[in-house]
Order: C-alpha cells, then sequence, then structure tokens
C-alpha cells in the first residue's frame, strides 16, 4: 500500500467572507505561473434556471461597459499580457453553478508588474457587474445572436454521440428530479425570454444567490482578501439557500430505453444509484470501487469487455459524487449489445461478490493517488474538487483525500458494491433490431 511522502504538502484554501457575503477562498503556491481567479454564482437546478444562466454566461463575455465590444474587451485583455476570461455553466449535484474565469501571467514573471492583477480584477468585476446594457436592459442585439448561439449548442449535441447518450440516459434515469436537467437548458424555453426579463434574472442572481470566488496563485492571503474586497464590493442581500440535492434512491424496476438515431456505433450507457452521499464515510470506498471497475486501462471494463472479448471500442465508469450516480460508458457494434451488457453485468457482479484481486486493488490505489497528485498541477481541476466539497459540506485537501483512499481496505470496497443498484440501460443505434433489451 502506498505511503504519503515526508516532503509532500498539499497546499491549502484559507477561507475569507468578504462583507458582502461572497465566500473568498485563496490558495497560495509558487507552482504555477499564472494567478486564477474563479467565480461561481449558484442556482438551483432546473430547465428554465438552466437555460437562463446558459444564455446569461454568453451575454457576459460581449464585454461591459468599459469594454463593450468583443474586440475591445479582447484588446484590454490582450494588453494584461494575454490573459484570458472565461464563461461557462455546468452542474453538480441538483444545482446550477455559472463560472467566471479569469487567468493572468504571475506578476512575479513581469519585470514591471504594474499592478497586473489589480488591473485584471477591475476587468473582472466589470464583466460581472456592468455588462453591456441599453436602456436599463441587456442589448436586444446581442441578446438575439446570443440566443442563436445557445441554440445551436443545444442542437449541436446530437454530432457528439456519446455526450448525447449520456444526456439521454440522465434524463431517463433521473426524470422528474433536477439532475434530469440539461446545463444548456432546454431550445424551447430560450425564445421567451426577453432582454428585460434576462437582467432582472441576472440582478438577482446576484443579489441573493451564493457566490464562491477562487484565487490561486503565488500572492499572500491577505494581499488576495484586501484586492477581492475592493474589486468585488457591490451591495448585496444574499440569504437564498441552494441545496445539493438527494442522493439516495430506492430502485423498484429498471429502465430499459432504446434510442435511434444515424451512428456509426453503438452507445450502451448503464446508469447506476450508488445511495452514497459526499458526507458517508464509504465515499472514499465508492472511489475505489469505481477505479477498480472501469476508471483506468488496468480496470476490469477495459480488459474484459474491450481487451479480452473484444466486444467495445471503449468500455470506462464514472461517478457523480454529488448525486450519487455511477455510469458506465460503451462503444460497440450493434451486433454485439447482448454479449456486451452480458458481460458489463458480470463485472459489476464479480464486484459485489468479492472478486477482486490484490493486483486490481492495489493498481488502483496508486493510480487514483497519482491523479489526485496531478489535480494540484491544474489551478481549475483543484478549485474544481474544492468546490464539490464545499457544496457538500465536506471540503477536502489533496492530501485528507489521499489518505483516504490509502485507508480503504478490500472489504470496504466490497461493502460499496453491494449498496450500488442498477437503474437504467440506455442504448443508442442505428439497428432497427438488435434482439429484446432485457
Amino acid at each position: 500500500m502506498k505511503q504519503l511522502g515526508d516532503d509532500y504538502v498539499a497546499p491549502e484554501f484559507r477561507q475569507h467572507l468578504l462583507k458582502n457575503g461572497i465566500r473568498l477562498h485563496v490558495q497560495t503556491t509558487r507552482k504555477f505561473k499564472t494567478t486564477t481567479v474563479n467565480l461561481f454564482l449558484h442556482q438551483n437546478l432546473n430547465n428554465e434556471n438552466a437555460t437562463r444562466d446558459a444564455l446569461l454566461s454568453y451575454i457576459l463575455r460581449r464585454g461591459s461597459e468599459t469594454a463593450p465590444t468583443t474586440q475591445i474587451l479582447a484588446q484590454k485583455l490582450e494588453e494584461l499580457y494575454g490573459a484570458s476570461l472565461r464563461t461557462d455553466v455546468f452542474k453538480m449535484g441538483e444545482r446550477h453553478l455559472l463560472s467566471l474565469r479569469l487567468d493572468l501571467v504571475g506578476e512575479r514573471f513581469l519585470v514591471q508588474p504594474d499592478g497586473l492583477l489589480r488591473r485584471g480584477l477591475d476587468l473582472f468585476q466589470d464583466v460581472l457587474t456592468r455588462p453591456v446594457t441599453e436602456k436599463g436592459v441587456f442589448r436586444q442585439d446581442y441578446l438575439d445572436q446570443e440566443k442563436d448561439t445557445l441554440r445551436r449548442t443545444i442542437e449541436g449535441l446530437i454530432n457528439d454521440k456519446g455526450q448525447y447518450a449520456l444526456t439521454r440516459c440522465v434524463e431517463e434515469m433521473c426524470r422528474g428530479e433536477p439532475y434530469a436537467t440539461f446545463r444548456y437548458g432546454r431550445r424551447e424555453d430560450i425564445e421567451p425570454i426577453s432582454a428585460a426579463d434576462l437582467f432582472r434574472y441576472y440582478q438577482g442572481l446576484l443579489q441573493a444567490n451564493p457566490i464562491d470566488v477562487f484565487v490561486v496563485g503565488d500572492l499572500d492571503f491577505q494581499t488576495a482578501a484586501d484586492l477581492l474586497e475592493e474589486t468585488l464590493r457591490f451591495p448585496r442581500e444574499g440569504g437564498r439557500e441552494i441545496p445539493a440535492g438527494a442522493a439516495e434512491k430506492e430502485v423498484t424496476e429498471v429502465k430499459r430505453v432504446m434510442d435511434r438515431e444515424d451512428v456509426n456505433q453503438g452507445k450502451l450507457i448503464l446508469g447506476y444509484r450508488t445511495n452514497i452521499p459526499y458526507s458517508d464515510p464509504d465515499l472514499f470506498g465508492l472511489v475505489v470501487y469505481n477505479g477498480i471497475l472501469g476508471a483506468f486501462p488496468h480496470s476490469k471494463l477495459f480488459l474484459n469487455v474491450r481487451e479480452k472479448a473484444s466486444l467495445a471500442y471503449y468500455a470506462v465508469s464514472r461517478l457523480e459524487t454529488t448525486k450519487g450516480l455511477l455510469f458506465i460508458s460503451s462503444g460497440i457494434e450493434s451486433s454485439n449489445y447482448q454479449r456486451a451488457l452480458d458481460i458489463i453485468e458480470e463485472q459489476v457482479a464479480d464486484m459485489a461478490a468479492g472478486r477482486i484481486s490484490q493486483e486490481e486493488y492495489d493498481n488502483t490505489q496508486k493510480a487514483l493517488i497519482s491523479q489526485l497528485k496531478e489535480e494540484e498541477d491544474s489551478p481549475g481541476r483543484r478549485i474544481l474538487s474544492y468546490l464539490e466539497g464545499l457544496i457538500n459540506d465536506r471540503p477536502l485537501s489533496t492530501e485528507e483525500e489521499i489518505r483516504g483512499i490509502i485507508g480503504v481496505t478490500r472489504e470496504d470496497v466490497i461493502r460499496v458494491a453491494g449498496r450500488i443498484k442498477p437503474d437504467t440501460i440506455y442504448f443508442l443505434n442505428s439497428s432497427q433490431r438488435v434482439g429484446e433489451m432485457r
């Protein structure tokens, strides 16, 4: 079993509550040549909110009062030594998050920093709190253009057949639950949104919804706290609670869903309920379980479905730990549907029966620890990992996560396997017949 080296030190996030209620998290490190500032606006997950959040993320990146066009905004970013400013939306459990991220070159790499971070934060704040408006609401031409962009994004999902299949599986598996919502919302919800409606929605988010800001880079904690206190000083009421959502659900019957599209390769997705919330003591056992099952090239799915049986172009598993879901994804020939399904289900059954070799267990622990250490080399990945802990009232340092993985036994993994229940079998294929789904 791999132990932590004496020289391993995981940089920690330190917290500070700004006067307007924004939660600041600062990681001081000399590891990166950049400074990353990432803000997250939290919202309840549903179709209407997801659509408005996605549209808002497109509108915000069009510019600000001081940079009212994308060309001027790009010029200002270039003047900040090629800084980047990005927006996006995603879901974590049953909440939706709008992200605004700024990446700047670290000031210690500049001969004349000239207040680079402060200037970058001023632009960041402008984009967030002073977007381009006309007659007190969002510009109509910008809104119309971004509606078209969002519409194409949603319609374009079908072009990524793997992602489309996973999205459809989630829709069917979580029907009636907020998690069924696509992160960009629905096409039919776009058109009714007016410039005035979206602007009022935007103002409500800033005033009342939870906001987390992460800063990662070579700057001391107090400097970061003072700078963010000065730049993100807009008034807020706060107080709106956003629940993480339910992570447990009893399954009474396995759903079986088949869609037909023009695909060269069938997409088989199996959805499971882990019934293990993020706060559960079995969280790390679940992570190791997933690693043994299908997260790595040495995992059961890869070796038995792809390598030995040659039935799949890929066969992997992944977790959604906030919602308590596990998905197995594979790309197969339609004629191999039943054989592939049988072998996949056999691997899941082997896990529950405790048929786990010492080699599988050891290789998975090593791979997970290596993965966590690599996460420390990516500000974005580390921020998202820590954010998930915050959402679930269990923020974890990398060192705590590694120690959690090290502490998992084979008995823990077997116990976890007994808690996981199949929910949905989804198959996307182009054949008229693949046999009866059972």
